[in-house]
This record gives structure tokens, C-alpha cells and sequence, in this order.
């Protein structure tokens, strides 16, 4: 599915951000599984650390704090450094795929209460992964460019280290290794600094996306009528809870970003303008830096933090945004192309103009 061309004017107001309070390094991971060294995370995957809910020095989770605090925490951030009240928010998005609260409240109900927000503040949750961000914004720039409203949080979450069974580390070992946990939150809104000027209109345009569930290669059951969980099967159930195919993530990381890359066609609203900046989800580093040097896109031209947090799965972009806008400050006008590759199979691309 392709959006127009055509710049909407809806720009990323603010960001927030929020980790579990302990970091863990590839040593204590290696320690807790004993199935390979500390260095084969960094040198296989890119990470370095990782804030997770799960302890992996005491080898128990975290009872005092879950993905629901994270997302308000990271919200709270968000309003406060764009100046703004909940009374501000028409909608909530929230994107998730490891709920640790409940299921129903669903997460962007539970926010909603937890903000305090007005009952006419919409509320709905995503069940996705790692392209969760893209996801929504989507959604966010359509609900603010048809006037639905005028600000849109985003938050996007994952914790998935709270899954992680002790028992069950030689199963799980390499969820310690690749994930981290962590909320993201983004105040998606109209350009007002825009309004009733000649300046060149920031924001998203050209949105792609699509799904290829065939090549799927995650699965976190629930029961649901076909596996209803009873007395005697839960053990067999929750050995079988999480299941993935790590061994086509490279394949199907490539595969979702050379097709977005080439959908795109590599422009915006001016023919073959080529984008400043490509930056996307943390998965892997070490093959989306592959697939950089493949493409001939410089590393300088895009933004990595799983070194320090870990592939943080639905949060994980809105993380890269956040920590790039801070740091890199991209100059006014300078385009970045945002590109997404998450279970489901979905991918997600957009345009952004700063």
C-alpha cells in the first residue's frame, strides 16, 4: 500500500523515552545461559547492554515494575518536552507485542487511565512488533491530516525478557542475548511553525508498507479456541509460548529492506531526491550494516544504538528517533527515509522531512 506523494504537514512534536532501571551486560548474559561467549553477541548481533525486566544475575524477573510503567514513564517525557497537557491528546496508539499487565484493559486503554486522559481521547492498541512505530504514525498522520485530530501519542513498548522462563534457558538463551526492554513515545502532530508562512513543509509523506505472513518466522501463542489453556497442559503450553526461527531473521531483514528501499524508489516529492538520512528499527546490527554496505549507503548517513540497548523490538525506532533527532540534529529540509522489517511479517517505510 502506497500514500500519496504529497507532504502532509505532520511533523514528530516530541519524544520521550524510558529503560528498566538495571543494565546488563553480554557478560551476564553468557554467565546466566553458559551456551556461548560474551563476545559472540557483540560480534554475531551488535550488542553490548541491554535494560531488561528480567534479572539475569539473580535469574528471576522483576516483580516491581512492568511494560505498563514504561509506557507511562516514556509519555510523561514526551509531554513534558513538547510543552504539552494530556488535554492535548486526541488518540492514543500504542504498539505492543509482550503485554505484561493484562491482556483486556488492553495497553493503550490502560495508559489512558494511567494519564488521566479525557474520556473523548481515543484509545487502541496495535498488536505488532518491531515495525509497531512506523505502524502508527502511519495511522497518527492520517488521523491528523483528515482533522480526526490535532495530537497523536505514539508509544511503542517491548518486554520481552519478561517471557523469559529460568527452567527454560536452554531454550530462551538467545532472547537474553538479542533483546532489550523499553518504551518509546512520540507526539505525532500538525505543523503549525508552518501556518500562514511560504516555508517548505516539513513532516511524513510517502508511506509503504505491507505483510508477507508466509515468511513469518515469530510466534507467541495465547491458546485462544484452538489451544485453550486448562490444568493440564500448561507446562506444554508455555514450553511452546515464544518460538523463532533466528536463523531467517538476515534473510528476511534483507529481503524487507532491499523491498522497501526499491518501492520507495529512493525520492520524495522531488524527482530522484535521494535521502539524507536511512535509518530503521534495531533488529541486527551487524546485518543491517551489511545490507548498508550492500546498498552503497554510507554508515554516516544513518544512526545505530543496539550496541547500548539492545534490539527493543516495537520501541525499538522510536528509541533510534528520539536519541537521533538529540544527538544529530538534522538540519531543517534535510530527508531521512525510515524503513521497518517486523514480525508478522509487515514491513513499513516512510519519508520524513525535519
Amino acid at each position: 500500500m502506497r500514500r500519496s506523494d504529497r507532504l502532509t504537514g505532520v511533523v514528530m512534536k516530541a519524544f520521550g523515552e524510558s529503560l528498566p532501571p538495571t543494565q546488563f551486560t553480554n557478560e551476564d548474559v553468557a554467565r546466566w545461559h553458559g551456551r556461548r561467549d560474551a563476545d559472540w553477541i557483540h560480534e554475531k548481533i551488535g550488542n553490548r547492554f541491554r535494560n531488561t525486566l528480567f534479572d539475569f544475575r539473580s535469574n528471576q524477573l522483576c516483580t516491581d515494575l512492568d511494560e505498563d510503567d514504561l509506557a507511562y514513564e516514556a509519555s510523561q517525557r514526551a509531554l513534558k518536552t513538547g510543552a504539552l497537557s494530556i488535554e492535548d491528546i486526541d488518540a492514543i496508539l500504542f504498539a505492543t507485542i509482550s503485554p505484561t499487565h493484562n491482556v483486556f484493559p488492553d495497553s493503550a486503554c490502560t495508559l489512558h487511565r494511567r494519564l488521566d486522559a479525557p474520556p473523548n481521547t481515543a484509545a487502541i492498541t496495535l498488536t505488532t512488533g518491531c515495525a509497531g512505530t512506523l505502524n502508527a504514525m502511519m495511522l497518527a498522520s492520517s488521523m491528523v491530516q483528515c482533522g480526526q485530530a490535532r495530537n497523536v501519542l505514539v508509544c511503542s513498548t517491548s518486554a520481552m525478557s519478561a517471557y523469559i522462563r529460568p527452567d527454560l534457558k536452554d531454550a530462551m538463551w538467545l532472547y537474553g542475548s538479542i533483546f532489550g526492554d523499553g518504551a518509546s513515545a512520540i507526539v505525532v502532530g500538525s505543523d503549525t511553525s508552518a501556518e500562514g508562512s511560504h516555508k517548505e513543509t516539513r513532516g511524513f509523506s510517502s508511506f509503504f508498507t505491507g505483510a508477507n505472513p508466509d515468511k513469518d518466522v515469530a510466534e507467541m501463542r495465547f491458546g485462544g479456541t484452538k489451544r485453550p489453556l486448562h490444568s493440564g497442559n500448561v507446562v506444554e503450553a508455555l514450553a511452546g509460548f515464544v518460538n523463532f526461527n533466528f536463523r531467517a531473521v538476515p534473510g528476511n531483514l534483507k529481503t524487507g529492506f532491499t523491498q522497501l528501499y526499491g518501492q520507495s524508489g529512493t525520492r520524495d516529492e522531488k524527482e530522484h531526491e535521494q535521502p539524507d538520512w536511512v535509518l530503521f528499527n534495531m533488529s541486527n546490527a551487524r546485518v543491517q550494516e551489511e545490507w548498508l554496505r550492500e546498498q552503497r549507503i554510507g554508515a554516516d548517513r544513518s544512526y545505530f544504538n543496539q550496541e547500548r540497548v539492545g534490539n527493543c523490538g516495537a520501541a525499538s525506532l522510536g528509541l533510534v528517533l528520539g536519541e537521533f533527532v538529540e544527538e544529530r540534529k538534522p538540519a531543517p529540509g534535510q530527508l531521512a527515509l525510515l524503513l521497518s522489517v517486523g514480525t508478522g511479517l509487515q514491513y513499513a517505510g516512510v519519508f520524513y522531512r525535519f
